[in-house]
């Protein structure tokens, strides 16, 4: 069985966000969900973009506002993270989504794949109408990967 995730063709489909503000509660992990993820086409890859005012986004808003600038995750706040990106991974309806913050999460530790039939790892098969499909068996593999990774 394929989860399908729709996939927009235009760099267009992405909008302007405002800057995020403050950290999202660490029970809004609970909510992020695959169906957050729409995956793009644009430069010969395929990227995710995440649905506006989804709590992924929100999630990913803060880790990217991590990124550039010189804000850091409290340590307390990173290991709950962790613990629930790990529960997150263990689900099949949010394990794509915790994929997507683990590996902006980790962005410059780990070298990934990314081209238009795969993304950081996971394999993705195109269908009409600008559809993408995920086979859900990639699930364990992803696990395993990030079970090892994520306490480095």
């Amino acid at each position: 069985m394929f989860v399908p995730i729709v996939l927009l063709l235009s760099a267009a489909a992405h909008s302007e966000r405002p800057e995020p503000t403050g950290i999202p509660s660490i029970e809004s992990m609970h909510d992020i969900s695959n169906d957050d993820v729409v995956w793009v086409v644009q430069f010969g890859s395929i990227k995710p973009i995440t649905k506006d005012g989804t709590r992924t986004e929100q999630w990913l808003m803060y880790i990217v506002r991590l990124r550039y600038s010189s804000e850091r995750m409290p340590d307390s706040l990173r290991r709950e993270f962790i613990q629930e990106l790990r529960l997150a991974l263990d689900d099949e309806k949010r394990w794509i989504a915790a994929h997507v913050l683990c590996v902006y999460l980790t962005v410059g530790k780990y070298t990934f794949t990314m081209d238009v039939d795969s993304w950081a790892g996971l394999d993705m098969k195109h269908g009409d109408k600008g559809s993408v499909f995920i086979e859900p068996s990639q699930r364990a593999r992803i696990v395993r990967f990030w079970s090892e990774k994520l306490d480095k």
